[in-house]
C-alpha cells in the first residue's frame, strides 16, 4: 500500500528537553540533591540568573514554543530537576550477558501496523488557520492509535498466541507480554512515521 505525501503535522504530546539542557539540569540537581525544599528553590533562582544558563533557557523556550509547547517551560525544568534528576540513581554499567534477546515482529505485522498508523493519522486530521498560513494537524496520539489497532486486530493476536503456544492454553501473562511487545513496536513505528511526515 502506497502512502501519499501530504502536508500534515502531527500534534506533539510530549515535549522533550534538549540533551544540553538535560545535562545542565542533571548537574544542578545532583549538586543540590540533599538541599531542603527552601534551599533548593533559592539555589534554583540563583542558577537561573547565570548568564550562560539564561541564554540556554531562552533557546530552549524558543525551540519548544516553536514546536507547539504552550506550557510553563521553566516550571517544567524546575520539576524535572527537583523531582526527577535529583532522585535519579547513577546508572552502573550493565552486564551485557543479562540482556534479554529481542524478538522481532514479522514483516507482515509491521506492514499492517504502518498501514493502520497512516490510516489513523489521515482519519484524525483537522485544519488550523493561522494569520500566516493554514496547516493540517493530526491529533491522534500513539496510545489512542494503538488501542484502536488492538480492537481491530484481536483475531491476529489470538492466532499469534496460539501459534506460539502450540495450541496449549494461553496464560494471562503470555497475552500481556505479546500486547506489550506489539505496543513497543507500534509506538516506535508511529514515532518514525511522525518524524518522516513532519519533515516533509
Amino acid at each position: 500500500m502506497e502512502h501519499q505525501e501530504t502536508n500534515i503535522t502531527l500534534k506533539t504530546y510530549r515535549f522533550i528537553l534538549s540533551n544540553e539542557m538535560i545535562e545542565h539540569l542533571s548537574n544542578f540537581a545532583k549538586v543540590h540533591q540533599y538541599d531542603d525544599r527552601k534551599t533548593f528553590q533559592e539555589e534554583w533562582k540563583t542558577w537561573l540568573t547565570d548568564e550562560n544558563i539564561k541564554i540556554l533557557i531562552n533557546e530552549e523556550i524558543e525551540r519548544l514554543s516553536n514546536n507547539g509547547c504552550n506550557k510553563d517551560i521553566i516550571d517544567k525544568m524546575y520539576k524535572s530537576a527537583r523531582y526527577y534528576y535529583r532522585n535519579k540513581p547513577i546508572i552502573k554499567e550493565k552486564n551485557t550477558n543479562e540482556r534479554k534477546k529481542y524478538e522481532h515482529t514479522s514483516k507482515e505485522i509491521q506492514k499492517r501496523m504502518d498501514e493502520h498508523i497512516y490510516r489513523q493519522i489521515n482519519e484524525n486530521t483537522q485544519q488550523i488557520k493561522n494569520t500566516n498560513n493554514e496547516r493540517i494537524i493530526s491529533k491522534v496520539s500513539p496510545g489512542e492509535s494503538f488501542e484502536n489497532y488492538l480492537k481491530e486486530n484481536k483475531e491476529l493476536l489470538l492466532n499469534t498466541l496460539k501459534e506460539n503456544n502450540n495450541e496449549n492454553p494461553i496464560t494471562k501473562e503470555e497475552c500481556e507480554n505479546l500486547i506489550n511487545k506489539y505496543k513497543k513496536t507500534y509506538k516506535n513505528r508511529f514515532y518514525n512515521i511522525r518524524v518522516s511526515i513532519n519533515n516533509i
